[in-house]
């Protein structure tokens, strides 16, 4: 008996034989994101429990279950939502893909409310400062 070779398709702009992905194992999420292998979004990714905002045109993304902290994400930054059936807490988390240059509010209890860019602004560039210098500190 012959064995059918699973289907597969090629990107847009395959270079080689060796870019074909198979039918079966390619995620939602890469069809929702990449679906140009030429053109990818600047993107991140968090992982929580996604709810409704106080704050008009805000969706909230709680850290954990117990709700005491969270992220306001601008509803227009979100490319893309997926549910997290791996994760072992209880149901209802989901991964967020949202646009890098997004403004983000990091709110909590035990948090002062916060606006940050990810892996921008001057937080990273004291960050990298201080490992610059301890790098020339250390020879």
């Amino acid at each position: 008996m012959a064995v059918k070779p699973t289907a597969s398709r090629k990107p847009a702009a395959a270079d080689s034989a060796d870019s074909t992905v198979p039918d079966n194992i390619e995620g939602e999420f890469i069809t929702k994101l990449a679906h140009d292998p030429a053109h990818l979004p600047d993107v991140i990714m968090l992982l929580g429990y996604p709810g409704p905002s106080a704050l008009d045109g805000y969706t909230r993304l709680y850290f954990a279950a117990d709700l005491a902290d969270y992220y306001e994400i601008p509803s227009d930054a979100i490319q893309h939502i997926e549910k997290a059936t791996d994760f072992p807490g209880p149901s209802g988390a989901a991964y967020i893909w949202v646009r890098r240059s997004a403004e983000i509010i990091r709110k909590g209890r035990y948090t002062p409310d916060l606006k940050a860019r990810f892996f921008s602004g001057s937080i990273l560039k004291d960050y990298l400062g201080t490992l610059q210098s301890t790098r020339n500190n250390n020879g």
